[in-house]
C-alpha cells in the first residue's frame, strides 16, 4: 500500500483553534471523539532496520493491535511518499510478527537482524481525532494528534496534523494546507514520528543536511530536470528548518540559505518561462537575504575573530568586540527565527510545492520538452563561459569583480550539479572538484574582504570604540597578510580548473 501524506506541525495554541476552524468544519473534525493510540517502534541496538530506511511498529488502538512497516520515503517532495504494510497482530502480543508481511520485505528485514528478534526502540502515546475532507478532486483523511514521544526518561511533545491523501494527487494537499493556513499558524515538517523518535532515544542531535544528489534517467526531459531540481531544493531548505529553529546550530543557517540560492539558480537555468516561479525566485531572495545577515555573522565570529584570538598575542582586549559580536548575533538570530515562524514563509514553500506538483503533472511542451542533457549542455556553456570572461583576469581583478566570479562559479556548480547525472562520472567528477576546490578558495578571500564592513556595523558601546578600533586594526592585519597568499593560490586554483575538460562537451 502506497501512503501520500503531509505533516503539520502546531504549536499548543493552534491546536486547541484548528478544530474550531471553518476549515475543520468542512469535515466535521470538532465532532469526532478522541481517541488513545500507543504505538511501540522496534528496531535492533544498532538501529539496523533505521539506517535501513524501514520503521517497524506494533500499534494499541483500543483492543486492537495492529503492525505496520513502512519503508524509505520515495523522491524528494514535501509529501513523504512511502509504501507500508499494515496487518492486524493477535491480540495475545504485542511484539512483530514478520510472517505477516510479503516473504520480500520479511527476509530483508529478517536479514538486518541476523536471526534475533527487534526490540522496543521508544514508544508513542498520543490522542488523535480523525475525519474525512471530501474535495471535487480528492479524498483526504485528517489525523489530528496531541501527545508525546517517549524512549526511557526522555519525553518530548508532539502536537502535528496529518493530512493523508486516499484519492486525487498531492497538489490536493498543498492547497488544503494553504486554506488552513488562512486561519491557524502551521509549519511544515519532513520529519516522521519514527525519525524523532529514533533520534530520541540514540540521544542523538538535530543535524543540518546537505542537499542531496539529484535523480535523473539518461532520458529525461529539462521539464524533468528542473521539477527533480526543485524538489532537491526544497527538501534542503525544510529540512534543515529543525537544526534552526530548535537546535539554533549555525551549519542549519548555512545549508538552508544554499538551499535557497540553489533554487534561485535553478529557476534562472531552466523556470524563467514561469512568472510564478520567477515571483518564487524573489521571495527566497528575501529569505536568503534574512538568513546571510546571520551567517555572515557566524562566519565572521568562527573564521575572522577565533583565529585571532586563538594566538594569545594581542595587547588590546577583544571583550568589546566579542560582547558587541554576540549582540549582533542573537538579534540576526531572532529576526531568522521570526521570519522562519511568519505563515508567509509556509505558504512560500507550499506555493513551491505547488507548482513542482504542476510541473510532474503536465506534459512538458516548448524548451522544456528537449532532452534534459542537450539543454544541460548548452546552459552549463553558457554559463562556464560566463565565468571564464572574468577568470582570464583573474590576477588583476579588484575584489568587487572577483567577488562577481565567485557568485558565477557558484552558480556554475549548482547548474553542474542538476545536470551531473546525465554524463560521464569519470569526467564530472574532476571538474566539480576543482571547481569546488575553486570557490571554496575565494570565499575565504570573500570572508576576509568583508569583515571590514562587518566590522564596521558591530554596536560597539561609545567608551569601548578607542580600544575596539586597536583591535579592529589588528584584525584586518592579520587576515589581509594572510589574504595576500590566499590570493596566489587562489589564482592557481584557477589556472588549474581553466584546463579541466568540460564534461558536457564531446
Amino acid at each position: 500500500m502506497r501512503e501520500i501524506e503531509l505533516k503539520l506541525l502546531l504549536d499548543t495554541r493552534a491546536l486547541t483553534r484548528l478544530p474550531k476552524t471553518a476549515w475543520a468544519g468542512r469535515s466535521n473534525l470538532a465532532g469526532v471523539k478522541r481517541k488513545r493510540l500507543r504505538s511501540t517502534y522496534f528496531d535492533m541496538p544498532d538501529l539496523a532496520l533505521n539506517a535501513a530506511g524501514f520503521t517497524l511498529r506494533v500499534r494499541e488502538a483500543g483492543r486492537d493491535l495492529i503492525q505496520t512497516v513502512k519503508a524509505k520515503p520515495r523522491g524528494t517532495g514535501l509529501a513523504l511518499d512511502r509504501v507500508e504494510y499494515e496487518s492486524p497482530v493477535g491480540a495475545s502480543t504485542a511484539l512483530p510478527d514478520l510472517s505477516l508481511l510479503p516473504e520480500e520485505v520479511a527476509g530483508t528485514i529478517e536479514k538486518l537482524c541476523g536471526g534475533t528478534s527487534p526490540r522496543p526502540a521508544f514508544t508513542t502515546d498520543i490522542r488523535r481525532r480523525t475525519a474525512y475532507l471530501k474535495t471535487p478532486d480528492a479524498l483526504i483523511e485528517l489525523a489530528l494528534d496531541e501527545g508525546a514521544i517517549l524512549a526511557g526518561a526522555e519525553k518530548e511533545p508532539l502536537r502535528e496534523l496529518e493530512l493523508e491523501l486516499k484519492e486525487g494527487t498531492p497538489l490536493a494537499l498543498y492547497r488544503e494546507a494553504a486554506q488552513l493556513l488562512e486561519e491557524v499558524p502551521l509549519r511544515l515538517s519532513l520529519r516522521s514520528k519514527a525519525e524523532r523518535g529514533f533520534r530520541l532515544a540514540s540521544g542523538g542531535a538535530i543535524s543540518p543536511v546537505k542537499a542531496g544528489p539529484i535523480q535523473l534517467e539518461a532520458t529525461a526531459t529539462a521539464g524533468e530536470a528542473l521539477e527533480a531540481a526543485l524538489s532537491s531544493a526544497l527538501s534542503q531548505i525544510l529540512a534543515n528548518e529543525p537544526a534552526i529553529m530548535e537546535a539554533g546550530d549555525p551549519e542549519g543557517i548555512h545549508q538552508m540559505r544554499v538551499g535557497l540560492r540553489r533554487l534561485r539558480a535553478i529557476i534562472g537555468l531552466l523556470g524563467d518561462h514561469s512568472e510564478e516561479l520567477k515571483t518564487l525566485s524573489l521571495q527566497a531572495k528575501h529569505y536568503a537575504a534574512v538568513l546571510g545577515r546571520a551567517r555572515d555573522l557566524d562566519v565572521f565570529e568562527e573564521e575572522i575573530l577565533a583565529p585571532v584570538a586563538a594566538l594569545d598575542l594581542l595587547e588590546t582586549d577583544l571583550t568589546p568586540l566579542t560582547s558587541a559580536l554576540g549582540r549582533a548575533r542573537k538579534a540576526a538570530w531572532r529576526d531568522v527565527q521570526a521570519a522562519l515562524n511568519e505563515p508567509e514563509f509556509t505558504k512560500f514553500l507550499l506555493s513551491l510545492a505547488c507548482e513542482i506538483e504542476r510541473l510532474r503533472m503536465a506534459a512538458p511542451d516548448g524548451e522544456l520538452a528537449a532532452p534534459a542533457q542537450e539543454a544541460g549542455a548548452a546552459r552549463l556553456e553558457k554559463a562556464a563561459e560566463k565565468a571564464a570572461k572574468l577568470g582570464r583576469k583573474f590576477a588583476k581583478l579588484p575584489p568587487p569583480e572577483r567577488h562577481e566570479l565567485r557568485k558565477r562559479l557558484k552558480k556554475l556548480r549548482y547548474a553542474a550539479q542538476v545536470f551531473e547525472p546525465l554524463f560521464n562520472a569519470g569526467k564530472t567528477a574532476p571538474y566539480l572538484k576543482h571547481l569546488g576546490a575553486l570557490q571554496d578558495s575565494l570565499g575565504a578571500l570573500n570572508d576576509v574582504a568583508a569583515a571590514e564592513e562587518t566590522l564596521a556595523r558591530l554596536p560597539v558601546a561609545a567608551q569601548y570604540r578607542t580600544a575596539a578600533a586597536r583591535a579592529c586594526g589588528f584584525i584586518l592585519g592579520y587576515h589581509g597578510h594572510r589574504a595576500e597568499e590566499d590570493l596566489k593560490a587562489a589564482g592557481k586554483l584557477w589556472k588549474k580548473f581553466a584546463k579541466v575538460p568540460r564534461f558536457w562537451q564531446g
